[in-house]
């Protein structure tokens, strides 16, 4: 549900499902093999494990020149021209501006502004009522 709010499909909303497909991913390697230890109890119970390892690697090979650009130039190679970058330099903003107690509110969708900047949300009652 957090990839899709508004139904605006930007590259970084999809961060938030590596760590359920990581978990899904082992859960495949692990239904593999019980599966296997059901049809051969004693053979090829490596097989879904060795067949990941092959996938990851050949994954981790095709996009290696993706990581070493992401590594040079920061998150635009990724991101393109979304805002995802700039959220360090105005929350380092937001810091310098603020006192530590301040209660900030980020209207549009960049939650990490709350993150970077170490300050939490306004009351939604303040925000609306002013």
């Amino acid at each position: 549900m957090t990839t899709a709010p508004g139904f605006y499909f930007r590259t970084h909303y999809f961060h938030l499902v590596l760590p359920a497909a990581a978990l899904l991913a082992g859960c495949a390697v692990s239904g593999g093999i019980e599966l296997l230890r059901k049809i051969r109890p004693q053979k090829t119970l490596a097989l879904p494990a060795v067949a990941y390892g092959v996938v990851l690697v050949v994954v981790l090979f095709k996009y290696t020149d993706v990581s070493s650009v992401l590594a040079r130039v920061g998150g635009h190679a990724l991101h393109g021209m979304e805002p995802v970058p700039e959220s360090q330099v105005v929350a380092a903003y937001i810091r310098s501006q603020s006192p530590v107690t301040a209660r900030i509110a980020v209207l549009g969708s960049e939650p990490q502004d709350y993150f970077y900047s170490r300050r939490h949300s306004a009351p939604a009652t303040s925000i609306f009522t002013g």
